[in-house]
């Protein structure tokens, strides 16, 4: 829906965050909605991000000369407490993960 205000207002852009999970998903299959084995929080979100990768990547070769940029950013990680408690469940993060702090 935002594509003809893009195109009017070119040179327009479109940046989609991303993140260095998209390498964690074994397998980098998006077709299943789990894994085998079980849910694993960070497999989830790794895969939903390799989707939306593959989304811009995508984008990005419709738009070609459109006169619409499209890009995939990663603003790397922040330590915050949003994520208490969750830190420290095997079900989201494998402990060899778990960064040290006061969410361990």
């Amino acid at each position: 829906m935002l594509l003809p205000a893009l195109r009017a207002g070119a040179p327009s852009r479109v940046v989609n965050v991303t993140s260095g999970s998209v390498r964690i998903p074994t397998g980098r299959s998006i077709d299943t909605a789990e894994r085998k084995g079980g849910y694993y929080g960070l497999h989830a979100y790794g895969r939903a991000k390799l989707a939306n990768l593959a989304y811009t990547l995508d984008l990005a070769q419709r738009l070609k000369g459109d006169g619409i940029s499209v890009f995939a950013a990663d603003p790397g990680g922040a330590v915050t407490t949003m994520t208490t408690g969750t830190m420290s469940s095997s079900r989201v993060v494998a402990p060899w993960l778990r960064p040290e702090g006061p969410w361990s």
